[in-house]
């Protein structure tokens, strides 16, 4: 069974306004209570990995917006690697909204969700959202939240589509978090 120690890193808390200087934090246990565990993962986009080339969603959507089709060259051969946070109160993962329009992803829906913040529309990328140091990824939709846009550090989250077939360790006490599958 692959194990891995999520990441705590940097040990640097966030500038909390624009233009502000980062500042340390003073231990592990102080970066896991601001931002949580993380680890690396791979966004990408491959028409290889389905096999075929995918077919997008196309035509109307509830928001009435046309979803242009897939362009036959729409491929990615080196896959971003990215700051994923482990979100046990996310039910799906997401990817950064900025980040698959700077990869070109493929738009395959628009959805209405809610959340803490309100409900939203948001769009629905078609990629491959992997976790390197596990081996373990996952193929198909992922929402485009605005993470970045929002202050977070991380440009995906893990939630619990990918979480239920891993075991999670969280040691709030030594600042540790601990990945299985």
């Amino acid at each position: 069974m692959p194990v891995i120690e999520c990441l705590n890193l940097p040990l640097m808390q966030s500038a909390t306004s624009p233009g502000a200087t980062p500042q340390l934090f003073g231990s592990q246990q102080d970066w896991m209570a601001a931002h949580g565990p993380g680890v690396i993962a791979e966004v990408g986009f491959d028409p290889a990995s389905f096999g075929v080339a995918p077919i997008p969603v196309t035509g109307a959507t509830s928001a009435g917006t046309s979803l242009a089709p897939l362009a036959p060259d729409q491929s990615l051969t080196q896959p971003r690697q990215v700051l994923a946070l482990i979100d046990t109160g996310a039910s799906t993962s997401c990817i950064d909204e900025r980040l698959a329009q700077s990869l070109n992803l493929p738009l395959v829906n628009v959805v209405h969700v809610g959340g803490a913040g309100g409900a939203h529309q948001l769009n629905v990328y078609l990629c491959r959202l992997m976790i390197p140091q596990l081996n373990f990824a996952r193929v198909g939709g992922f929402i485009g939240a605005k993470l970045l846009d929002g202050g977070q550090v991380h440009q995906a989250l893990i939630g619990r589509d990918f979480l239920a077939q891993m075991i999670l360790i969280y040691d709030g006490i030594k600042g540790r978090s601990t990945l299985a599958v």
